[in-house]
């Protein structure tokens, strides 16, 4: 087990909020009485699915499962990425439009579905987006614009040699116009300027449409898995 007390989380939802990785020789019922030893409020339990745990924690009835993570996998050396036009470079402060369209990236998270945390959902992308763009979160903010309206986003990061994305969304009047693809493609090629050769994205499973484009794109799902809140009374 790995039991971890996440101070920004805490600070933001005004709750002590633990992250706990489990694993299958884990006994779920000292990992309750490790939690509430630290007075927790609230604890985001990882498991991998189909592990032998998933059963005993899903038998704890204040545990909920709001999350079937999906990591995306492609090594770039084996594929070809097109060149792309009009995709530019930002870091100037978001206004009300962009950040609604991060907000838009996250309607299918837990922090969204969890009725005690989505109260500060808009407020988490919002902040997300902003310090992404000021460098804390990101190396690189890409844009798509008609005039000067942003009209699709991406967000990266390499960390330990593998590119992540973060962010990534469409405004809806321009979808189908392969806006995503076309940001991915350039992220792909900073990558591949950067000596980086693996790219992750992930997402939920519950997000019918992103997993469809990125299998469609051509990741591969590498790591499943399942994210419960556990909630404590006080």
């Amino acid at each position: 087990m790995e039991l971890k007390m996440l101070d920004w989380d805490s600070a933001f939802f005004e709750k002590k909020i633990f992250s706990v990785q489990l694993n299958n020789y884990d006994n779920i019922d000292e990992v309750e009485f490790q939690l509430q030893n630290e007075n927790a409020d609230l604890a985001y339990i990882f498991i991998p699915v189909n592990s032998e745990i998933e059963n005993k924690v899903a038998e704890k009835s204040n545990l909920v499962l709001f999350d079937h993570k999906l990591t995306y996998k492609m090594i770039l050396s084996e594929k070809v990425f097109q060149t792309v036009e009009n995709v530019e470079e930002t870091d100037a402060d978001p206004d009300d439009d962009f950040i609604s369209l991060a907000i838009s990236s996250g309607v299918h998270s837990r922090f969204a579905l969890d009725p005690s945390l989505n109260h500060k959902f808009e407020e988490l992308y919002g902040l997300w987006l902003r310090n992404s763009l000021n460098k804390k979160l990101a190396d690189k903010v890409f844009v798509t614009k008609s005039n000067d309206f942003i009209t699709s986003f991406i967000t990266c990061k390499i960390k330990n040699e593998i590119g992540n994305i973060g962010l990534i969304a469409t405004h809806a009047d321009y979808r189908g116009k392969s806006l995503g693809r076309n940001l991915i493609n350039h992220v792909h090629h900073w990558y591949l300027q950067n000596n980086i050769n693996v790219s992750e994205v992930v997402t939920q499973q519950s997000n019918a449409i992103a997993c469809a484009f990125y299998g469609n794109y051509g990741f591969e799902i590498s790591q499943e898995d399942l994210v419960y809140h556990w909630h404590f009374k006080k």
